[in-house]
């Protein structure tokens, strides 16, 4: 083998912390959640990190509500004043603030499979809010 076409060994970074300002949304994003008391799960490379001890880099954060909360969630968080929008209707919508968003995530991208809610749910026992609560 030509080792020039060897890939070349990764070296695990420290682990991926985001800023303080994405921090404060994604803390108060899951405190709300937690209000609003719609069942949801933490996904994406939070959870990732949490269940693995892996981190990666992430420009958002993932949670996973079924079909029938999608909209209640984003009009939850409307009414707390965050821009939101059903980026793709059929599976995904976004909460924005300050150059951030969190992926509210209900279907796949292809549609045949749906979250639903005995998958899981996440409840204050699985969850904590920023409160510790």
């Amino acid at each position: 083998m030509n080792p020039s076409n060897r890939r070349k060994k990764r070296t695990n970074p420290s682990p991926q912390v985001p800023s303080p300002e994405a921090a404060r949304f994604y803390r108060r994003a899951l405190d709300l959640l937690v209000e609003s008391k719609i069942p949801f799960l933490v996904g994406g490379a939070y959870a990732f990190a949490r269940y693995t001890g892996i981190n990666r880099d992430t420009c958002d954060f993932d949670v996973f509500v079924s079909p029938e909360d999608a909209q209640r969630t984003l009009d939850w968080f409307a009414a707390k004043g965050y821009h939101t929008r059903f980026t793709f209707p059929h599976w995904l919508g976004k909460i924005y603030h300050q150059g951030r968003h969190v992926d509210i995530i209900f279907s796949s991208g292809n549609g045949i499979a749906t979250v639903d809610r005995r998958r899981g749910s996440s409840t204050p026992r699985r969850a904590r809010s920023s409160t510790g609560r």
